[in-house]
């Protein structure tokens, strides 16, 4: 409800206003837009999450392709996805909240592995499939880790005491 809210001026607006009554202006940093177009990659990664994980669930149950089991954690995978495109709004104000695609990612790794052992060999799809898949990788790789290499990542494993450094 809040991500549909803060998308509005006018109730952003006057959700900063009762911060402020409530004495909670400390709040009031998430829902300043700090974003400009930086958002729409992930997006479009959120959305693309969410058809991919429907897809594998309707077109491999509506073939009968998948075990009881296999449906039933496509089902889960496809629950998480859709609380993660929920907070799709938010990454306008706060680019923090975008974690929330982080947090899908191994879903959709999960996800994508038993469509793509459910999905008949020698089936032009499965090789479509493999295809998008990968260019997805490449493209959460290059938006969501290269930004991050030198001032995150790296640190992170040359400064670590954990893994010997």
């Amino acid at each position: 409800m809040a991500s549909v809210i803060v998308m509005v001026p006018a109730f952003s607006q006057l959700l900063l206003e009762l911060l402020g009554q409530l004495h909670l202006s400390h709040l009031s940093l998430y829902f300043v837009q700090k974003v400009r177009l930086g958002y729409l990659p992930f997006w479009l990664f959120s959305i693309f999450d969410l058809v991919f994980t429907y897809f594998s669930y309707h077109y491999l149950t509506e073939r009968q392709l998948l075990t009881p089991r296999q449906r039933q954690i496509i089902w889960l995978m496809f629950t998480f996805t859709v609380v993660g495109v929920l907070t799709m709004p938010m990454y306008t104000y706060e680019f923090s909240f975008a974690r929330a695609l982080r947090d899908v990612i191994p879903f959709m790794i999960v996800a994508f592995l038993i469509t793509l052992d459910a999905l008949p060999r020698k089936q032009y799809l499965r090789w479509l499939y493999i295809g998008i898949f990968l260019a997805y990788v490449l493209a959460v790789v290059y938006f969501e880790m290269v930004p991050l290499l030198h001032d995150t990542i790296i640190p992170a494993f040359s400064n670590n005491w954990l893994v010997g450094s």
